[in-house]
């Protein structure tokens, strides 16, 4: 099995990889993921403002605000959100410019 990384219009030809880091990976690109899908991911740090950020694949990241972590206020979201959880989330916005989907 081999997955499409890329294209090269110039030389009319097709990137492709068969190294099962990059098959195993659910995007490549931000632009993969679609507004209001569903994304699995992995906590990677705490911010002090009780953001989450949270790493979607290879070089993709997302932030979580603290208004979407519970339907209730938490006071030490620390507690409940750990590095390295894996955690759910909905795609409600994202910026290609920083290369990482928000969530607002």
């Amino acid at each position: 099995m081999a997955r499409v990384i890329g294209y090269n219009s110039m030389d009319g030809l097709y990137l492709a990889s068969m190294e099962q880091n990059i098959l195993d990976q659910p995007f490549l690109r931000v632009e993969d993921i679609k507004v209001g899908e569903v994304v699995k991911g992995t906590i990677d740090r705490v911010l002090d403002s009780g953001r989450l950020i949270v790493s979607l694949a290879e070089g993709i990241t997302g932030m979580v605000d603290e208004l979407h972590l519970s339907d209730i206020k938490l006071k030490h979201p620390e507690r409940k959100f750990r590095k390295g959880v894996e955690v759910k989330a909905r795609v409600n916005f994202f910026r290609l410019s920083r290369a990482h989907f928000q969530q607002y």
